[in-house]
């Protein structure tokens, strides 16, 4: 089953390090991985940083809510129009944020991924105003580890130019 191939899955990560080549190129182990909600639900983090397919949220944004509160902050990494919105049906705007951010990455096996670009800087927005603070300390904690964030107030126009490029670059990456 799936629950058993997870482990085995993450011990790279933990052992070797997760590995990135090509527009970067480094390798750093992961101190603590989790396998489930319920284990993030533990111990939970000041940040959840969400990267999964849009139609997946709302089940993902439900099993956070069991354990969200004000200063838990949940950023959607994601591509889409209003995936961020889709959070904040369940989460609420106040710790919702959203991300765009232009880089390409493939899978070349566990916990080894292979990054053909990588354009900084990536961008950040809170939905509520009341958050800029906390936009403004993950746009730094991301930039101090190397991945350059800035907070804007233009973040709606950003996830628009970067959908229409993803719709018009994917279909001809995809045939060539």
């Amino acid at each position: 089953t799936l629950c058993d191939v997870i482990p085995e899955l993450l011990e790279p990560a933990a052992t070797r390090g997760i590995i990135i080549e090509g527009a970067e190129s480094f390798q750093h182990p992961v101190a603590k991985t989790v396998t489930s909600i319920d284990d993030l639900a533990k111990d939970p983090p000041d940040v959840i940083i969400i990267t999964v397919k849009a139609n997946a949220l709302p089940l993902i944004a439900s099993a956070i809510e069991s354990f969200h509160n004000e200063g838990i902050y949940v950023v959607s990494w994601q591509n889409g129009i209003d995936t961020e919105l889709e959070l904040a049906k369940t989460l609420g705007k106040t710790n919702v944020m959203r991300a765009v951010v232009n880089y390409g990455c493939g899978l070349a096996g566990p916990a080894h991924v292979n990054m053909p670009f990588h354009h900084m800087p990536h961008f950040i927005q809170e939905l509520d105003s009341k958050s800029a603070d906390a936009a403004e300390a993950v746009a730094d904690s991301f930039s101090a580890c190397g991945l350059v964030t800035e907070r804007t107030d233009n973040i709606v126009s950003m996830v628009w130019r970067k959908s229409i490029m993803n719709a018009s670059m994917n279909p001809v990456c995809a045939v060539t």
